[in-house]
């Protein structure tokens, strides 16, 4: 997600010193979209306001009462503002475009964000975290009897020192009003305040809730949950928290009832953690861990859905097929993580998520698993491994770089800020996985990432955003492990050679080349034709008979090349050619 930079804010906050205050109430939002201190601005009902660009509520009130806003941009709610959905809808559209509730630093203040009495919070979207709700500096967002929609991806809601309540709310999916329903991701931190202090805590309430969602939360979190049928809490254990908990299945539902239960982690049960969980008379509810260097967490005689293991500081892992979806153990204690305690005794365990985090580095393979996510500047190398994608994809952030090669992802795959990702003999397809694990149907590099496919396939072609940068390469079709001929023969190459780029990205394409090399053989020989413009799926080169004067394998190397990139990027496009072997009889 691009998340505007702080002098942003900043400006938006000399930019409301310079507007003019206004009370009383009026019809329709200010031509420059700020709602001072002391303004009132009410949508009455009936109405439908359509707006592109940035809403600004600093200080005064947004009132949407049995209305209709449709946003192209930005909500910003700070200096004490307040917006309130009354019996009224808001539809969020656009690309990346986001409701920041509380300012980016503390300058922002807090602000408020309700909606009420069967109102409908829509994320209009095909990507997830096209749009979310994010809250700060203590701020609000509370939910009473609101419809959430979300379209073809999962919603998304980041707290950060603020809280969140939803009560008598639903999220789930109807079809008899063609209501698409949304799965919710709740993510919680604390906010650290300046000079130190105690940070300011991040609490989640939901109650009568269906389709709470997932709850990912971390340092002092506070959760209450109740009456609510449907949520994941990845139960969180940092380095020197010590767990031996058992769960009570609460997973399956019927035509007539959905078992309930109530549970209690805090401090008091598992030494070394500050969080606190609280679920009472809860359905459907899928319990999982976030497991880090550092820890002891034994899990026994339960059904967990979800297990979340950190591979994460700057450590190196090695990870051969330890992981795999929908196993059960009688007693496994993980080797692929010797920094920590994982232990499953008489426990299942349908999915597994696999995050290497911070700068660490891991080489998995032959693993099965529901997602994996890089951040920071970590590193990975997965061979002959599944992503299916039950916990969304196989995604990167920031300056980490994966590289996946002869597996397939059942789901989609996306890049965000300046990662790398490298598919390489790769199947990319969505329609592989379940209709309700089919969460996003895109594969798109964001921002200023990287995303390179390499003698791959992907269902849906992929996207560059922004500033992003997407190549395709590949020799001859996906579905041929190698290429074949005869010695002494004129052989037809074909294949691809194309790039995406975004709106924002001065790249172009040069040009590709193609290059061959004998068994055994250390140097490339070229034999490309003098053009070479992009190509889709169609005739590259013919081969002369000279280049192959022996049976043998050989292999091909398609490379392609551009102009107008950042000099000194660490990924460029020719250090990640597609290389596939070409059998000479």
């Amino acid at each position: 997600m691009n998340t505007p930079e702080p002098r942003r804010a900043l400006a938006v906050s000399t930019l409301l010193v310079l507007a003019a205050a206004a009370s009383g109430a009026a019809a329709q939002i200010p031509p420059d979209g700020i709602i001072g201190p002391g303004q009132t601005v009410t949508i009455g009902p009936g109405a439908e306001v359509r707006r592109a660009g940035p809403i600004v509520v600093s200080g005064g009130t947004l009132v949407v009462n049995q209305a209709k806003l449709f946003l192209n941009g930005h909500l910003w709610v700070v200096h004490g503002g307040a917006v309130v959905f009354d019996a009224g809808e808001f539809h969020h559209e656009g690309n990346d475009t986001h409701v920041f509730v509380g300012g980016l630093g503390p300058d922002g203040g807090t602000g408020s964000l309700a909606f009420r009495n069967g109102s409908r919070l829509h994320f209009v979207q095909s990507y997830v975290s096209q749009h979310e709700l994010q809250a700060r500096n203590d701020s609000t967002i509370s939910l009473e009897r609101t419809r959430i929609d979300c379209d073809a991806a999962t919603g998304v809601v980041r707290l950060i020192g603020a809280s969140y309540s939803a009560v008598a709310t639903t999220a789930a999916k109807d079809q008899t009003q063609g209501l698409p329903g949304c799965w919710m991701t709740t993510y919680m931190n604390d906010q650290p305040l300046q000079p130190p202090s105690t940070p300011i805590r991040s609490r989640l309430t939901l109650d009568g809730v269906r389709a709470g969602g997932d709850i990912v939360f971390y340092d002092a979190a506070q959760i209450d949950v109740r009456n609510t049928i449907g949520t994941m809490p990845w139960l969180y254990f940092p380095a020197g928290s010590v767990a031996d908990l058992s769960f009570p299945d609460a997973s399956h539902c019927d035509q007539t009832s959905c078992p309930l239960v109530s549970k209690t982690i805090d401090s008091t049960t598992v030494p070394g953690i500050a969080w606190s969980v609280n679920i009472v008379n809860s359905g459907l509810v899928f319990w999982g861990f976030n497991s880090y260097p550092g820890s002891s967490v034994t899990v026994r005689d339960s059904a967990l859905t979800m297990g979340m293991v950190r591979f994460a500081g700057d450590h190196s892992y090695f990870v051969p097929g330890e992981f795999h979806n929908n196993s059960s153990y009688p007693d496994k204690t993980f080797a692929s993580v010797p920094d920590r305690v994982l232990r499953l005794i008489n426990t299942s365990l349908k999915w597994w998520k696999l995050d290497v985090i911070d700068s660490a580095q891991a080489r998995f393979d032959s693993v099965t698993f529901a997602e994996m996510v890089l951040k920071n500047s970590a590193r990975a190398l997965v061979t002959r491994s599944i992503c299916e994608g039950q916990t969304i994809h196989l995604g990167a952030l920031d300056d980490s770089y994966v590289y996946f090669q002869d597996g397939e992802v059942w789901t989609h795959v996306s890049a965000w800020g300046r990662a790398l990702m490298v598919l390489d003999r790769s199947l990319v397809d969505w329609q592989l996985a379940p209709p309700e694990f089919q969460y996003q149907q895109r594969n798109i590099a964001h921002n200023r990432a990287r995303l390179y496919a390499l003698n791959s396939e992907l269902r849906s072609p992929p996207e560059a955003m922004e500033s992003a940068l997407v190549t395709f390469a590949r020799l001859g079709a996906f579905t041929q492990s190698q290429l074949e001929t005869t010695a002494s023969s004129w052989t037809p190459i074909t294949g691809s050679a194309w790039i995406v780029k975004g709106a924002a990205s001065g790249v172009r394409f040069d040009r590709w080349a193609l290059a061959i090399r004998a068994p055994g053989a250390s140097t490339w020989t070229n034999f490309s034709p003098i053009d070479t413009p992009e190509t889709h799926d169609a005739g590259l080169a013919w081969l002369p008979p000279w280049l192959i004067p022996e049976p043998g394998e050989y292999e091909l190397r398609l490379t392609l090349f551009v102009s107008g990139d950042d000099p000194f990027t660490p990924h460029p496009t020719w250090l990640f050619p597609a290389v596939k072997k070409l059998v000479v009889r």
